[in-house]
């Protein structure tokens, strides 16, 4: 049976330097915008770049959830509308054929009441944003301005490099999986080659 547990300012230990690394973040992710938007002659998002297609449909909260659930969005049953979005994961417009990558699934759901961030004062939408790997492989703030600086890096890199290193990623995690075994970061650099509607998304 799984545990919850209800979210409180107590239950998460803030980083002092947190804020910190956001602008790192920030300021890394946006001369890798710099770079991409030089590239393509437009702006492209700096994650989750190329979509595979876009979806309308509904989100419906039903009444018979437990309490443990029924908070927030979905305190109250309701339909909201909302589109979904399926994209790969680079800040990129990689070729899918050379190198596959994990995929990306946007939620934007609309029309929704409540206490929003102060950057989003005034929005009446919620987004969500999943992805195939089971688990998010940076922990924390610093490991994933660690792993933004290094992926950013190889931005210049020719495609036919970034093509080898997916196969080998591919082939050797698939080698892993055979055995039982799975390694986030290969499936990140080498993700299977799989319809984006038939993938599981967390």
């Amino acid at each position: 049976m799984p545990a919850y547990v209800r979210y409180s300012d107590d239950v998460r230990i803030l980083d002092p330097t947190e804020r910190e690394t956001f602008e790192r973040i920030t300021v890394v992710m946006g001369k890798a915008g710099n770079v991409t938007e030089e590239r393509y002659k437009h702006y492209v998002r700096v994650s989750h770049a190329k979509a595979h297609g876009l979806v309308q449909g509904e989100l419906r909260v039903f009444d018979n959830l437990p309490p443990e659930l029924a908070q927030g969005l979905f305190a109250t049953p309701r339909t909201y509308s909302a589109l979904v979005r399926l994209a790969h994961v680079p800040g990129e417009l990689l070729d899918d054929r050379k190198v596959s990558t994990p995929r990306g699934l946007a939620i934007k759901i609309f029309d929704v009441e409540g206490e929003k961030l102060p950057v989003h004062t005034g929005a009446t939408t919620q987004d969500w944003v999943l992805d195939t790997g089971k688990y998010f492989i940076a922990g924390d703030a610093k490991t994933f301005l660690t792993e933004i600086t290094a992926t950013d890096a190889s931005l210049p890199l020719p495609g036919a490099i970034k093509g080898a290193v997916s196969a080998v990623s591919h082939a050797t995690n698939k080698a892993l999986n055979a055995v039982g075994l799975n390694s986030a970061n290969l499936d990140f650099f080498g993700h299977p080659k799989l319809n984006p509607l038939t993938e599981a998304y967390y």
